[in-house]
């Protein structure tokens, strides 16, 4: 069970500044998953979608129009 056992597409979103949730954090819980994406948002920190709330938005509406 767990990640591995999703069986869908996942986006992971993050701030490309974010010390709670480093990148390194998003890519080793992408190698559990099956298929996902990792994107980060340059220059955000933790919250992107406060700090960057547009390009969050861009980021999702593609990742949703392509599954």
């Amino acid at each position: 069970a767990g990640l591995a056992a999703l069986d869908m597409p996942v986006m992971l979103l993050g701030g490309e500044r974010d010390t709670l949730v480093p990148q390194a954090a998003l890519t080793e819980t992408a190698k559990l998953l099956k298929e996902a994406d990792v994107t980060l948002i340059k220059g955000a920190g933790h919250a992107p979608f406060m700090s960057h709330h547009e390009e969050v938005i861009n980021h999702c509406q593609v990742f949703l129009d392509n599954e």
